[in-house]
């Protein structure tokens, strides 16, 4: 068997000098528990009190760990549980998600060194290409916010572009990702242009009298108000949430991590408890023959 998986690898292009075992970081492939089975549904149970400490990926973890140990079947543990291809969002992805609000309505946005510059322009170019889908279902056209908000996240995708643009490793990324943003912008300019042409109409009056105008000019604002407030809302929920579920999350740590010592703490008591009863088990016995040897050796034997 090694030595065809030996030739496989060299036959696939494998350089002959990184199949030396020197050049190997072996790690081993621990099983939960060491094998023994009780040991493993002990593990599994206490898993099972502290899930709802935590989150969704582990919990999934938790489930997928249980079954297999339950029932010693792999595949159904990931028909049941998978837990294989769901990537976990980056620090940098969700800051971006974040972001979106705020460069929407039009605010700026600082990159900072921690900032991984590619996963900010895959969200926000994912984001872009689902708020244009929105305005092409609505009327095509789309308000001035949304367009000035496009436009200002556009600003910053290229400025992002521009810190991936230094290492010469990112340029066919760059170029690629900098093709779909001008699509993106050609959208947004062919919106710009709808809603010229249609303020020109309105300045013409277009056969609407002066009051009905006035009527659609504030219907219109209190539209915009409403847009306004629903979009500040929303990131100040999605901010309050996020708080939220930050300090449940140092809330549920400490607990476990103070469950955690409690039990190692009666666990060592448990043993000390355990080596003085043994202890003083044993003193009494040593005295004990002490004692009958004693009484033995003082006896009278018989004449």
């Amino acid at each position: 068997m090694a030595r065809r998986f030996r030739k496989a690898c060299l036959d696939q292009g494998v350089p002959p000098e990184y199949l030396k075992s020197e050049r190997w970081d072996v790690e081993a492939d621990r099983a939960m528990g060491a094998g023994n089975k009780t040991v493993q549904m002990a593990i599994v149970q206490y898993l099972n009190s502290i899930r709802q400490n935590l989150g969704p990926e582990a919990q999934r973890k938790v489930d997928h760990d249980g079954i297999l140990i339950v029932t010693d079947d792999a595949s159904m543990a990931e028909d049941l549980a998978p837990i294989e291809g769901q990537k976990p969002i980056s620090r940098s992805g969700h800051d971006a998600e974040l972001a979106t609000e705020r460069l929407m309505r039009g605010l700026p946005f600082t990159p900072g060194p921690q900032m991984i510059a590619e996963e900010y322009v895959l969200t926000w170019l994912r984001d872009m290409g689902l708020i244009v889908k929105q305005i092409q279902a609505i009327d095509g056209v789309g308000t001035q916010e949304e367009i000035a908000g496009l436009q200002n996240m556009a600003k910053h995708v290229a400025v992002f572009l521009q810190i991936m643009g230094k290492s010469d490793e990112e340029g066919p990324k760059v170029r690629q990702y900098g093709d779909l943003l001008g699509k993106l912008m050609n959208v947004v300019k062919g919106f710009a242009q709808r809603l010229a042409e249609q303020s020109q109409a309105g300045n013409g009056n277009g056969g609407v009298d002066g009051e009905t105008q006035q009527k659609l000019a504030g219907k219109m604002l209190l539209d915009q108000a409403k847009a306004a407030n629903t979009r500040e809302s929303h990131a100040a929920k999605t901010a309050q949430r996020q708080a939220q579920f930050e300090l449940e999350q140092q809330r549920l740590d400490r607990k476990t991590e103070a469950d955690i010592r409690r039990e190692n703490a009666l666990a060592a008591t448990a043993i000390q408890r355990d080596n003085a009863v043994a202890a003083a088990e044993t003193a009494a016995e040593i005295r004990r023959q002490g004692a009958e040897s004693m009484a033995a050796e003082n006896e009278p034997t018989a004449e």
